[in-house]
């Protein structure tokens, strides 16, 4: 008897943080900051069994 189980798990998180400051009187401020982060994590696990 074999049995073969084979297990693959894909976990993908992406966050995404955005600022923007505008002051428009004499004087002008503008701030924009942009970040994103992407992380993809894949597991794949092989188990064989013979008995």
């Amino acid at each position: 008897t074999t049995t073969t189980t084979t297990t693959t798990s894909t976990t993908t998180t992406t966050t995404t943080t955005s600022t923007t400051t505008t002051t428009t009187t004499t004087s002008t401020t503008t701030t924009t900051t942009t970040t994103s982060t992407t992380t993809t994590t894949t597991t794949t696990s092989t188990t064989t069994t013979t008995t």
